[in-house]
């Protein structure tokens, strides 16, 4: 399959013939724009938000970057890490059209949990979405999730990341995974909290 970066319409996108229509990166959207009961979002609760608690984040595999925008226009302080260039030159579009300031890192999230490790800087919360194994992926029906497996691949060193990720986390680390889907590391007992949805869950480790 053959892919490449465009404008459209004042947007830059992404043309991807096989898998349909250019695919933008836009906060707008009314899902993305209003707080209405965001609060409720199992994201928000797996992250450990309340009532005037508001962690930091560090989003490891951003993608297009849904999840670290709502918990963004929740009040959080989010940072972005995304391995793939192509990804991220459509993230920063849309961060920019949307005046977001997450800062985001272009790079291996190895790289940048061994990185964060040597400052002692820990962030409360790391949260971590890997490519869905395709048996347990409906989530990869989705055109943009199906795009990110086909630019950026598989997350072969998912279990390696994960441990990285609680050393370098302050407070938890919150694994999305499909509803059926294995838990993250066999190294590890089960998370400490789960919350599930129709199609996936969080899993929650704490630090």
């Amino acid at each position: 399959m053959t892919y490449k970066l465009i404008y459209l319409n004042h947007q830059l996108a992404l043309d991807y013939p096989e898998l349909g229509k250019p695919l933008t990166v836009d906060f707008q959207q009314s899902r993305y724009a209003v707080k209405n009961n965001l609060k409720k979002e199992l994201l928000a609760k797996a992250v450990g938000i309340k009532k005037n608690i508001f962690p930091s984040i560090c989003d490891i595999t951003a993608g297009f970057g849904q999840d670290a925008y709502l918990l963004y226009m929740l009040g959080c302080e989010v940072k972005l890490v995304e391995r793939s260039e192509i990804i991220a030159k459509l993230l920063q579009d849309g961060l920019f059209r949307a005046n977001c300031d997450m800062e985001l890192f272009i790079g291996e999230a190895k790289d940048y949990l061994n990185d964060l490790l040597k400052t002692k800087i820990q962030p409360d919360v790391i949260y971590f979405d890997p490519i869905f194994p395709d048996k347990n992926a409906s989530a990869l029906s989705q055109k943009s999730a199906r795009i990110l497996r086909a630019i950026a691949g598989k997350d072969e060193d998912s279990a390696e990341v994960f441990e990285l990720a609680l050393k370098a986390a302050k407070k938890r680390v919150v694994v999305k995974r499909g509803l059926y889907s294995n838990f993250i590391s066999a190294k590890y007992d089960k998370p400490d909290i789960i919350y599930k949805g129709k199609c996936i869950r969080f899993d929650v480790y704490l630090c």
